[in-house]
């Protein structure tokens, strides 16, 4: 990522002497695959540093989308175009008229079949890189062993360029045995599936090497030892232990090595709001009473520990990773000893926290600041939930909660946690005569007696979704002042839908928002952008905010203001094909294997495995492979049935626009928008 970050800003950099305002274009394959994402994010990090707008673009492989996104960076006026082009032969027109218009293209990663219409085409040798990695995996080896090849797409040439630059160099070494090499097609899902198989018909294979990545992520959650098993039991290969206060504590014992062991302490959240919690989270660990922030930050880079804390809407969790592969009974009681000081000793002081403060405020700054989306979004979520509603926490709200913020409420607060049932939970390579005692130990530090309190659950209040009786659509106006209003109209839409704790229909409705709104080959991106001659919109996209009784599918589409009516109808035809008819089995394949990566992704090292199985054991979550399972059982009539329950029930719509389009579209205006008060009152 290091290389990647320092090609784009070379590019970027030979145009850092021009004016704001000027534009630049990043087109690269579909986010999901990380190096992708990586390139889109870090050329528009950079060009916005060096000050650029900037536009950031997928094509899905698509050479068609490509072109029409390159059309669009044409008729902007863009100063110069970052392009992973979506195939050697048939991107050569769209870069030719790119540089017939005037604009350079510099080409990333993939180069086309034709010189001296590209600026430059920077790409890696992928013989001599293959010969390279062939060499790492030889010496990892020890030059001997069985050994799985997994291959990308057979059709793409890269993979066979790889695949020969790889088995070039085992070729010498004859005590190094491939068993098995099967294409995985760059797919890190895919990569997962077959290497689960193949482990099985392979027990005693000692590495894998693979075409790229993403394969080799895949390669290696497999190849881990699973934390929870099917219908909620721990994997047979777990130890637990109950210290005398009643907490229980689970020891897994990877199969394979992992470099790191993490311990991972979980409690019920009690009664505090996301504010509070917000702070008492970023100040643990920072201060004790016997070290000041800097001394105690140079302790845990000493011993090599990474302490965090962290909370969602059920639990608050702290967390502490060491670099030890085995580790000794020194090494843990230093482990437990630190973790207990940061704790217990816990020092909250007047001048830290208002640091803190202000760093809060400054990042809400940063968020509000020239973010017509971000703006939108709060007024959306202030829109259906009431003040102090817990699901209706956004920044100008905790803004106003911070003066209630002190040094005595986020002791209290810390004090009321550790009262609580705990679980605690360890990966890594101890035995669970060494783990066990410590953990006696660190379970009557933290808490001394028998916990005292229970969690318990308030009934959450109703938003504005459970009361309506049909569909509602509301404006958020800009008054200019000293700002300009939106350049665009910001259109937000949400339905209720089923909270967390329904698992099943969770997972179902994350595929459902997939198939509408992730990537090109999405149906909201297809209809307003590619089923139309000029495009409709320039973003269109949809998340979850998930909670455990009840939760919100919302969806955002920014375009120009005299599209806001079409926008709206066209939103109400889409959501109505899901009701009248399934989706295809290929939406439905491309959904599972991109939400399949994702929770895959989230397994991937010693603290996620640790903190998802203490979140399991306390809250009875499902585990990672629960929910592998629903996916891959999910039917298009399932997604069908899903959206009938959903689309049927009144939605609510918030616009942010200017005052003429409300008024010219009869929009009924909430509340009028001081853009400048707003801003600076934060």
């Amino acid at each position: 990522m290091k290389f990647l970050k320092t090609l784009i800003f070379s590019f970027t950099l030979l145009f850092s002497v021009q004016a704001l305002a000027d534009l630049m274009c990043v087109i690269t394959p579909a986010h999901d695959n990380p190096f992708f994402k990586a390139e889109a994010d870090i050329a528009e990090e950079t060009g916005k540093a060096l000050g650029y707008d900037v536009l950031s673009l997928d094509h899905g492989d698509d050479a068609k989308v490509q072109d029409e996104h390159v059309d669009v960076c044409i008729s902007k006026g863009a100063k110069f175009i970052i392009l992973d082009n979506a195939g050697a032969d048939a991107s050569i027109a769209a870069v030719q008229k790119s540089k017939d218009a005037g604009i350079p293209v510099y080409l990333i990663d993939r180069e086309i079949n034709a010189t001296g219409i590209a600026s430059a085409q920077l790409v890696a040798n992928n013989y001599q890189g293959a010969v390279l990695g062939g060499e790492a995996f030889v010496e990892a080896m020890g030059e001997s062993g069985e050994f799985i090849e997994l291959i990308g797409k057979e059709t793409d040439t890269n993979a066979g360029i790889r695949s020969s630059g790889y088995n070039d160099v085992i070729a010498d070494y004859p005590d190094m045995v491939k068993v098995a090499a099967q294409s995985a097609n760059w797919s890190q899902s895919e990569a997962f599936d077959v290497m689960e198989k193949l482990i099985q018909a392979h027990p005693n294979v000692k590495g894998v090497i693979a075409g790229n990545d993403t394969m080799a992520l895949g390669a290696s959650a497999a190849l881990k030892a699973p934390t929870v098993s099917f219908g909620g039991k721990l994997a047979p290969s777990a130890k637990t232990h109950t210290t005398p206060n009643g907490t229980e504590v689970i020891l897994q014992q990877p199969a394979r090595d992992r470099i790191q062991t993490s311990v991972s302490i979980i409690f019920p959240r009690g009664q505090a709001s996301d504010t509070e919690l917000t702070f008492l989270a970023s100040m643990l660990g920072k201060q004790t009473t016997n070290k000041d922030v800097s001394t105690l930050a140079r302790q845990l880079v000493k011993d090599r520990l990474d302490f965090s804390s962290d909370f969602d809407e059920t639990g608050f969790s702290l967390n502490v990773t060491g670099p030890s592969l085995k580790l000794t009974p020194e090494r843990l009681e230093q482990l437990t000893q630190t973790l207990t000081e940061l704790v217990t000793q816990a020092h909250f002081d007047d001048q830290t926290l208002e640091a803190e403060k202000e760093q809060f405020l400054r990042a809400y700054r940063d968020i509000l600041a020239n973010n017509p989306m971000v703006e939108a979004g709060i007024h959306h979520k202030e829109l259906i939930y009431p003040e102090n509603h817990p699901y209706g926490q956004t920044p100008r709200r905790q803004v106003k909660q911070l003066k209630g913020v002190t040094t005595d409420t986020l002791n209290q607060h810390l004090q009321t946690l550790l009262q609580q049932p705990k679980t605690i939970s360890v990966v890594g390579h101890i035995q669970p005569e060494t783990l066990f005692p410590a953990t006696d130990q660190l379970d009557t530090a933290l808490n001394p007696a028998q916990p005292k309190t229970t969690a318990t659950t308030t009934p959450i209040a109703p938003s504005r979704l459970d009361s309506l009786k049909e569909s509602q659509i509301v404006a958020h106006t800009a008054i200019q002042e000293k700002d300009t209003p939106p350049q665009h109209t910001q259109i937000l839409r949400s339905w209720q839908t089923p909270g967390k704790q329904d698992l099943r229909s969770t997972l179902q409705l994350q595929l459902l928002r997939r198939i509408l709104s992730d990537g090109t080959n999405a149906r909201l991106y297809k209809t307003f952008r590619e089923d139309q001659d000029q495009g409709l919109c320039y973003a269109v996209q949809a998340h979850i905010d998930a909670h455990d009784d009840a939760s919100r599918l919302v969806f955002y589409v920014g375009g120009s203001h005299e599209n806001t009516p079409t926008l709206l109808k066209l939103f109400d035809q889409e959501t109505q094909k899901l009701v009248n008819e399934p989706v295809t089995p290929q939406e439905l394949t491309a959904a599972k294997e991109a939400l399949k990566m994702r929770i895959q992704n989230q397994k991937d090292s010693t603290a996620t495995t640790s903190l998802e199985t203490a979140q399991h054991r306390q809250f009875d979550r499902p585990s990672s492979l629960e929910q592998l399972a629903m996916i891959d059982s999910v039917t298009p009539n399932d997604l069908q049935s899903l959206a009938k329950s959903i689309f049927s029930k009144p939605s609510i719509t918030s616009v942010l626009t200017t005052k003429d389009n409300s008024q010219k579209f009869n929009l009924p205006i909430e509340q009028p928008i001081n853009y400048t008060q707003w801003i600076e009152s934060v």
